[in-house]
């Protein structure tokens, strides 16, 4: 029977479809844990500290974050795509060079560390030191991907770094009561510091190190369209928290960290979608294959978003009661969760270019993007003294721009 027969062209299509599902399935596991131990997380963080602590905390956490991932972004994905590309036996001298690069960068974050400590600051000492060790296991991370260990690859940052942080919570709070923001960010370098160790010992301890100064930076110039594409939810919701928790203090801050679990929960279908599409979506944009198919799976992610959105509404009064005694504004809970929105009406774009490999048509955009992000919303919110969800509403229209500006085949 030919081909083009609607049986068999129907059986083609759900044979696709069904894939996608399981793909989907598999995929929502892995993330599944790590979003129940997320969650765990900063229900007992609400319990075991101030709000204000609370807020101070997950401050800290995001500097972090954020500092790390525009410094590792782009030499990650290089290490990953040269090591899946060309092997171990190929770019094994990359690889070295990468992790050893690592181990001096940690050095020089210890150093700094320890000055900053002994002029009194703990915040900064702890910040330097767990930047050394999360970028160290950033590199870590990637080696092991781009050499197919993708269980070890995903293991520090997504299972042992935030367990381990959960359980000494746990621990300390049962021990002691309350905990400060100071000793919550040094557990967290504990966390940090014992997946580092994991890591190491499963590359086979450390390298052989060099100790020139040119060794602490292999990796060229720093793409930083292509970074910010890639990576645009991680730099927008942790900048986002870093903003207002210096224009509104640590107690707004912890009432937005909870409105932005809540956000990432909504975008969870996209997420999972990208866990296990992206390759398939590379292809499809690159060589025109299967592209119709993809159309049709992003239409489905973008429904199960619109979902999402609307469940997030329905419930933001129910779920932010779990954290917290006070009440949270509702019109600050629906302002983050606006920047979905872009997501819905218009797919994950910042993905798709990079899918495709046009991300080096947006760099001049992107970077009045990244400016205007940075300094018209806050310098406007410091010096008027609008609520914060005026913040996060501009942010989303921002946002919701330079989602059209990049241009998509889906």
């Amino acid at each position: 029977m030919p081909e083009g027969i609607p049986i068999f062209s129907f059986w083609r299509t759900n044979k696709g479809s069904a894939g996608m599902l399981k793909g989907f399935f598999l995929s929502g596991m892995v993330r599944g844990y790590v979003i129940f131990v997320g969650l765990a997380l900063q229900f007992v963080m609400a319990q075991a500290m101030t709000k204000e602590d609370f807020g101070a905390v997950n401050t800290f956490i995001s500097t972090v974050i954020l500092a790390t991932f525009l410094l590792t972004a782009a030499p990650t994905r290089q290490l990953v795509r040269e090591l899946g590309a060309f092997g171990l036996k190929l770019r094994g001298n990359l690889a070295q060079r990468y992790l050893n690069a690592s181990h001096l960068f940690l050095a020089l974050s210890a150093g700094f560390a320890g000055f900053a400590a002994l002029i009194g600051q703990t915040w900064f000492a702890a910040f330097f030191l767990v930047m050394g060790v999360v970028n160290a296991s950033a590199l870590y991370s990637a080696y092991f991907r781009g050499i197919g260990r993708y269980i070890a690859g995903n293991l520090e940052a997504g299972v042992i770094r935030i367990t381990v942080f959960l359980l000494s919570l746990l621990i300390f709070y049962w021990i002691g009561g309350k905990l400060s923001s100071a000793q919550a960010q040094m557990l967290y370098v504990l966390a940090a510091v014992l997946g580092l160790i994991l890591l190491v010992w499963m590359h086979g301890g450390m390298p052989r190190l060099n100790f020139r100064l040119q060794a602490l930076w292999p990796y060229g110039r720093l793409p930083i369209a292509t970074t910010i594409l890639a990576g645009i939810e991680i730099f927008t919701v942790n900048y986002d928290l870093m903003v207002v928790n210096a224009i509104y203090g640590s107690e707004v801050a912890a009432e937005v960290r909870i409105g932005q679990q809540l956000r990432s929960l909504s975008s969870l279908p996209l997420q999972i979608y990208l866990m296990f599409s992206l390759d398939k979506l590379s292809r499809a944009l690159r060589a025109n294959d299967g592209l119709e198919q993809r159309r049709r799976e992003m239409r489905l992610v973008r429904l199960m978003l619109g979902g999402c959105f609307a469940l997030a509404i329905l419930v933001s009064g129910p779920f932010t009661g779990l954290f917290f005694d006070e009440p949270i504004e509702p019109i600050l809970i629906y302002s983050i969760l606006a920047g979905i929105l872009p997501l819905v009406l218009l797919g994950p774009r910042p993905d798709l270019s990079i899918a495709a490999a046009t991300e080096g048509n947006h760099y001049n955009k992107t970077i009045v993007f990244v400016v205007c992000y940075l300094c018209i919303a806050p310098g406007v919110l410091s010096l008027s003294g609008l609520a914060p969800e005026f913040y996060f509403m501009f942010q989303a229209t921002l946002v919701g721009f330079y989602f059209i500006s990049l241009h998509s085949q889906m």
